[in-house]
C-alpha cells in the first residue's frame, strides 16, 4: 500500500518532523492571535485610564471655577471675565455690572416725570384745537425752563408740532437740542433715544435717505451695546425700526447675540425669582445660546451671575490644557449638548455626582491617532512572529528536502 511504504523507515521521522512544525506554526499563530487581542485591550484600558484622570482634574477645575463666580455674588467690584455680568436687583431697582453688557434689562424703575398738567395748556391747542402754532408758542416758553424733566417734554412735544406745523429743519434743530440732555428721561426713555429717533423719522418724511441711513446705523449700533436702560419690548421695536431706516436687513455688530442671550437670562431669571432656591446654578438655553447662572435669592434682593458661550469656552480651553487630543463636552441633565460634541470613547461625570450645572465627557479628539501609536506596536509583533515562523517553516522545509534527496541517494 503506497500509503505504509510512505511512512516506513527513514520517512516516518520526517512525516513526525514535519507534523511537529506544522503543529508548532499552529501554536505560533494562536499565541500571536492572543497576543494581539490582548495588546488591544490594555490599550484601550489605558486610554480609558487616561480619560478617567482627566475627568477628574476637568472636574475640579470646573468646581473652583464656579466657586469664583459664586464669590463675585458678594463683591461689589473685581474684574468679570468676557461674556459674564453680575445682576443684582430689589423690588425697585434693578442694576448690571458691567452695565454694557446687558442690551435690555427686565424691568425699570419709575421714573420722576412732570405733572401731566405742565403740558396740558399746549397738548389742548396741539391736539384738541387744531392748532400747531399755538402749541409751538406755549412749548417753546416751556422749554426754557430750569428743570431739565420740564425742559425735555417741552422740547419733545416742541419738535412734535413743528414736524405738524411742516417744519422739519426746525423739527430736527429742535431734536438736536433735546438730545443734549442725555439721559433726562422723556415718557420713561432718555431724551438722547427720544430725539435721535424722532430725527429718523423726520429725515425719512425729508426723504433724504443717504442722511437717515448713516444716522440708524450709528444709532442701532449704540442700542445693540447697551447704552441705555430699555425694557426688552422697547428695545426690540427700537432694533427693528433702525434697521428698516438702515436698508438692510441685518447689521453685524460684534457681541450682539451674546448681549441677548445674557439680557434674556437676566429677564428670564427675575420673572422667576418668587420660584427661585435660595441659591443655585443652572445653564439654560436663550436663542442657540446657552448661559450658565449662578444666584442666590431672598424674597427682597436678587443677586446673580451670568456667563454666556464664550466664558463656558473659555473654561473648557483652560480645562484641556496643553493638552491637545482631548476633547471637552457638556451637556445638560436632559442630555441636550451645550457645549462640545459627545464622542464614543469617553470619560463621564455626571451632574448629580459632582454637583455641577452640566455633564461632563471628556474624549480623545484623535483616536484614530492613538489606535495608530498601538497599530505600530501590533505590526512590530506580528513581523516578529512572521519571521519565527517562517524560520520554523523554512527548517522544516529544507530538512525534508535533505532528508529527501539522501533516500534517493541510498
Amino acid at each position: 500500500m503506497p500509503l505504509l511504504e510512505w511512512f516506513r523507515p527513514p520517512r516516518h521521522l520526517l512525516t513526525f518532523y514535519l507534523a511537529g512544525t506544522i503543529a508548532c506554526a499552529a501554536a505560533l499563530a494562536w499565541l500571536g492571535w492572543r497576543l494581539l487581542d490582548q495588546e488591544r485591550a490594555l490599550e484601550a484600558q489605558r486610554t480609558q485610564e487616561r480619560l478617567e484622570i482627566t475627568a477628574d482634574r476637568v472636574v475640579a477645575l470646573f468646581q473652583r471655577s464656579l466657586s469664583e463666580l459664586e464669590r463675585q455674588l458678594s463683591s461689589a467690584s473685581g474684574t468679570l471675565p468676557e461674556e459674564t455680568v453680575v445682576l443684582a436687583a430689589d423690588r425697585r431697582t434693578v442694576q448690571a455690572r458691567p452695565s454694557d453688557r446687558l442690551v435690555f434689562y427686565p424691568f425699570l424703575p419709575e421714573a420722576a416725570e412732570p405733572p401731566r398738567d405742565t403740558f396740558r395748556a399746549g397738548e389742548r391747542e396741539e391736539f384738541a384745537g387744531g392748532n400747531p402754532a399755538k402749541a409751538i408758542a406755549i412749548y417753546r416758553e416751556l422749554a426754557r425752563s430750569a428743570a431739565l424733566p420740564v425742559k425735555a417734554g417741552a422740547l419733545m412735544r416742541l419738535g412734535r408740532s413743528l414736524r405738524k406745523a411742516g417744519k422739519p429743519d426746525e423739527a430736527l434743530q429742535t431734536y438736536n437740542n433735546l438730545a443734549l440732555l442725555g439721559a433726562t428721561l422723556v415718557e420713561g426713555l432718555p431724551a438722547e433715544l427720544v430725539a435721535r429717533e424722532a430725527r429718523c423719522s423726520v429725515l425719512e418724511e425729508m426723504g433724504r435717505r443717504d442722511v437717515l441711513e448713516r444716522a440708524a446705523r450709528e444709532l442701532y449700533g449704540d442700542l445693540a451695546q447697551g447704552r441705555w436702560q430699555l425694557r426688552h419690548a422697547a428695545w426690540d421695536f427700537l432694533m427693528e425700526e433702525t434697521r428698516a431706516w438702515a436698508g438692510c436687513s441685518a447689521i453685524q455688530v460684534s457681541g450682539l447675540d451674546a448681549a441677548t442671550a445674557l439680557s434674556a437670562a437676566a429677564e428670564s431669571l427675575w420673572k422667576r425669582w418668587s420660584d427661585l432656591p435660595p441659591a443655585g446654578h443652572a445653564v439654560s438655553f436663550y436663542g442657540s445660546r446657552p448661559v450658565l447662572a449662578v444666584w442666590t435669592a431672598a424674597p427682597e434682593r436678587l443677586t446673580a451671575v451670568l456667563a454666556g458661550t464664550e466664558y463656558l469656552e473659555a473654561l473648557c480651553r483652560q480645562a484641556a490644557g496643553g493638552e491637545a487630543q482631548i476633547q471637552i463636552c457638556l451637556s445638560d441633565r436632559d442630555g441636550q449638548v451645550i457645549l462640545g460634541r459627545v464622542a464614543d470613547l469617553q470619560a463621564t461625570r455626571t451632574a448629580a455626582a459632582t454637583r455641577l450645572p452640566w455633564n461632563l465627557h471628556v474624549s480623545n479628539v484623535n483616536p484614530a491617532g492613538e489606535l495608530a501609536q498601538a497599530g505600530t506596536r501590533r505590526r512590530m509583533l506580528l513581523a516578529g512572529l512572521a519571521i519565527l515562523g517562517a524560520l520554523i517553516l523554512g527548517s522544516g522545509y529544507f530538512t525534508f528536502r535533505g532528508k529527501g534527496i539522501s533516500t534517493s541517494l541510498s
